[in-house]
């Protein structure tokens, strides 16, 4: 049984991210959000891997031992349109998972509003589930109105305000407020 789509909803397929696409999340979230992240902020998702380069002999490190993320590529016709980043939050010892945290979410302008961040975010709820993990965390501009409305809708809560969290492109900055959600 086929289930029908809505005309604003587009049939997107979640995609693992891998060293051969990962410049595809560092593309979108750098073309989306007002904050420009480095590349090697998006390597510590990959396996950990530590090799020398042969052409400058500099050492590259991809991964993290310690960190477990949640990261997927969303694509329409195999061209990819958003991503979500996040990872594992745990408690004080570094034990006990407490949440997960959404680093970034982003849906390129022309495909927003077709569920493509619902199905990003299912994806999250749906891992938080299988690691029996309660609460999902998220922060979010003062200033992105849509956003917090979204999450809100979403079932998201506002939970604290971290002041001057946004170091913007423009050399500003701006307050974040944080939000949750329970599972």
């Amino acid at each position: 049984m086929k289930m029908k789509m809505k005309h604003n909803e587009y049939n997107c397929e979640l995609l693992d991210v891998t060293k051969n696409n990962i410049q595809n999340l560092y593309i979108i979230s750098n073309k989306v959000l007002p904050i420009h992240y480095p590349m090697e902020y998006f390597y510590k998702i990959l396996p950990f891997e530590s090799y020398t380069t042969t052409s400058n002999k500099k050492k590259v490190v991809h991964g993290s031992k310690n960190e477990i993320f949640y990261t997927k590529l969303a694509a329409y016709h195999g061209i990819p349109i958003g991503c979500i980043k996040a990872k594992t939050l745990f408690n004080k010892n570094n034990i006990i998972p407490i949440g997960i945290y959404i680093e970034i979410i982003a849906i390129l302008g022309p495909y927003r509003n077709k569920r493509i961040g619902r199905k990003l975010l299912n994806y999250v709820e749906d891992e938080c589930k299988k690691s029996f993990i309660h609460k999902i965390y998220v922060h979010v501009s003062v200033n992105n109105l849509p956003a917090i409305k979204w999450y809100q809708k979403l079932g998201f809560v506002e939970s604290d305000v971290l002041p001057n969290m946004y170091q913007l492109n423009d050399g500003n900055s701006c307050n974040a407020i944080i939000m949750v959600k329970t599972l």
